[in-house]
C-alpha cells in the first residue's frame, strides 16, 4: 500500500477522498434534510465529516508520502496570506459579480425575482463564516493544496484546471440524490443537469486556478474564493425567499453561461502563467 502511495500520490489521494466522503455521505442519503442542520446529530455529523474528505485525504496522503515536513508546508499555505490586493478582490467578488450579472439578464428577460428581505444584508457575514467552516475548509487542501500542484506538474494550466474540475464534480455524485448539497440536489438528476454542473464546477475550477497562479499557491486563498462560490448561493436564497425553483435554476443557467464566457475570454491572457508549489 504504502509503494504505491509513493508511487501514485494523486490517484491514492482521489480513492482516499472518494472513499471517505462517499462511506460517510451514502448511508445517510434519504435522511439528510433540505436544511441539514435540522437533520438528526448523528446524520449532521457524517454529513459534515464527508464534507471534510478532500482535506484529510490530502494530509494523510501528502505525510505517507513526505512526512511531517511536508505537512507542515502544506498546512502552512492556508496561513500563506501575504498576496497581492487585486488577488484578493478575485477571490471575494467573483462569484458575487457572476451572480449579480446573472439577476440582471434574468430580469431583463422578464423573470421574476418576489420581494428582497434586506434585513438578511445583516446575516451575511455570519453566513460567510458558517460556509467556510463546513465547505471550503473541508476542500481546499485538497483540491488546490494538493491535487493542483500535482497536475500542474504534469499538465498545462487548462489540462491540471479540466481534470481538477471534473475530480471536483464527481466527488459530490452521492449528494446529487440527497435533499441538499449541491445545485443539483432535491430536483431530478438529468443527463442535462449534471452536465451543466459539471461544466459550472470546471469552470469556476479555472478561477481558482487563477487565484492558485497569482497567489503563489495560497490555499486560504483559495478557500476565500470557495467561501465566495458556496456564500454567494447562500446569501440569494436568504435575500430572495420567494424566488422559485424555476427562476432559481435559469440564473443558475445564465451564470454558469456568464462564467464560461469570463473564463474563455480572459484564459488566453494569464494560462501561460505557470507556478508549481512544490509537492513536499
Amino acid at each position: 500500500m504504502f509503494s504505491f502511495v509513493r508511487s501514485y500520490p494523486l490517484p491514492s489521494f482521489v480513492l482516499l477522498t472518494y472513499a471517505w466522503s462517499w462511506l460517510c455521505w451514502i448511508p445517510i442519503l434519504p435522511r439528510i434534510s433540505a436544511n441539514p442542520f435540522e437533520s438528526e446529530p448523528a446524520v449532521l455529523m457524517r454529513f459534515l465529516l464527508g464534507g471534510y474528505g478532500p482535506s484529510l485525504a490530502a494530509v494523510a496522503i501528502t505525510g505517507l508520502h513526505g512526512g511531517k515536513p511536508a505537512v507542515r508546508s502544506l498546512l502552512g499555505r492556508l496561513l500563506q496570506w501575504r498576496v497581492e490586493r487585486r488577488v484578493y478582490a478575485t477571490a471575494l467578488l467573483w462569484s458575487p459579480l457572476v451572480v449579480a450579472l446573472s439577476v440582471a439578464i434574468h430580469v431583463a428577460l422578464n423573470g421574476t425575482l418576489g420581494f428582497v428581505y434586506y434585513p438578511a444584508l445583516l446575516w451575511v457575514p455570519v453566513m460567510f463564516v458558517v460556509v467556510s467552516i463546513f465547505g471550503p475548509l473541508g476542500e481546499e487542501l485538497g483540491w488546490r493544496g494538493f491535487a493542483l500542484p500535482h497536475l500542474l506538474s504534469k499538465l498545462n494550466v487548462g489540462g491540471a484546471s479540466l481534470v481538477t474540475g471534473i475530480i471536483w464534480t464527481f466527488w459530490h455524485a452521492p449528494l446529487f440524490w440527497a435533499a441538499t448539497g449541491t445545485s443539483i440536489s432535491g430536483a431530478p438528476v438529468t443527463a442535462w443537469a449534471v452536465g451543466l454542473y459539471l461544466v459550472s464546477v470546471t469552470a469556476s475550477a479555472f478561477v481558482f486556478t487563477w487565484v492558485y497562479q497569482r497567489s503563489q499557491g495560497s490555499v486560504l486563498l483559495a478557500v476565500l474564493a470557495h467561501i465566495s462560490l458556496n456564500g454567494t448561493g447562500v446569501a440569494l436564497g436568504f435575500l430572495l425567499p420567494e424566488l422559485g425553483a424555476s427562476a432559481g435554476r435559469q440564473i443558475w443557467t445564465i451564470g454558469v453561461g456568464v462564467l464560461v464566457l469570463l473564463v474563455a475570454v480572459t484564459y488566453p491572457k494569464w494560462a501561460t502563467h505557470k507556478h508549481v508549489v512544490s509537492e513536499g
